[in-house]
């Protein structure tokens, strides 16, 4: 993607300038041309000023034409290695028995994990190894860059460790389709994606829900039927996001700040009422009062 990016970059680069000399030159020309016309007497002055109004948008709209030409061809690139990635077949050493895994989470285990993002010299995590259970609610601590967030990305499959393995029910998540992993692990950022759709939809996701449960989950989250996607607050999406997590009971929930925008009363509130619901949870939050006095495992990142 950033190679594509750059040639993209580049070739647009190239196309406007040559489109810009071409359409100056252009211009000069039929200027050249239409005041030699009104010396002659052949055209009147206005005409000059039609000829070259109508060569600017003339010219404008070839240059737009090929600035997305140039785009067109310099992504295609990403299109054609997309088709080749699709065909990818999977090693059968590697294949995955979807019939023996458990479809429940029970452990999220690391091992030995060391990690830093590509060009950055920093190590974030390293040899780092903790077993997350069933049924346990864990907070993450440590000053900001300790990688907390990125543990839960490694967590999710979104980042790869550079050594290490990391075992969700006993087995190598590098070997578990990211579909299987999607359905025991719900990870909830701090920003909120939030669609151009009714409140309503924002909360389903497509996903088949009556209505009455619905009234009931939106009752609960505090959420109105007048809320509009476009005019939400942060405080609100951040419930709107909560609010999809429908049915969490056998799922590992990892909460990225989720509740930083929501005041420190309602944020308990909502931390234990998901309580009731969702027995395993891997919190990260720099109000520590958010938890109140709930049962808590705490690991220090580092």
């Amino acid at each position: 993607m950033k190679k594509a990016n750059v040639h993209n970059t580049i070739r647009r680069s190239i196309v406007d300038i040559i489109t810009s000399v071409v359409n100056i030159g252009s211009q000069l020309n039929i200027l050249g041309i239409t005041g030699f016309l009104h010396f002659k007497g052949v055209l009147s002055a206005g005409a000059i000023l039609s000829t070259a109004e109508l060569a600017t948008k003339v010219f404008d709209s070839a240059g737009i034409i090929n600035r997305y030409l140039a785009q067109l061809l310099s992504t295609s690139g990403i299109f054609a290695k997309s088709s080749k990635l699709k065909n990818l077949v999977i090693p059968s050493n590697q294949k995955f028995d979807l019939a023996s895994f458990p479809m429940q989470f029970k452990t999220l285990e690391f091992r030995d994990v060391s990690f830093s993002y590509p060009g950055s010299r920093t190590t974030i995590l390293s040899h780092f190894s903790y077993a997350f259970t069933r049924d346990n609610f864990y907070k993450l601590n440590g000053d900001s860059g300790r990688g907390k967030s990125t543990l839960l990305k490694l967590a999710t499959g979104q980042l790869k460790p550079n050594s290490g393995e990391i075992l969700l029910n006993g087995i190598n998540i590098n070997q578990i389709p990211q579909k299987v992993i999607n359905e025991l692990i719900i990870y909830l950022p701090q920003k909120v994606t939030i669609f151009p759709y009714s409140i309503n939809y924002n909360i389903s996701l497509g996903r088949k829900v009556n209505l009455e449960k619905l009234a009931s989950i939106k009752e609960k989250f505090g959420i109105d039927d007048s809320w509009q996607y476009n005019s939400l607050s942060g405080g609100q999406k951040q419930r709107v996001a909560l609010a999809r997590l429908i049915d969490s009971t056998n799922k590992l929930v990892l909460l990225d700040e989720s509740f930083s925008s929501i005041d420190l009363k309602s944020s308990q509130d909502l931390l234990q009422m998901f309580l009731k619901d969702c027995k395993t949870i891997i919190l990260v939050s720099h109000r520590n009062n958010e938890i109140g006095d709930f049962p808590v495992k705490n690991l220090t990142l580092k």
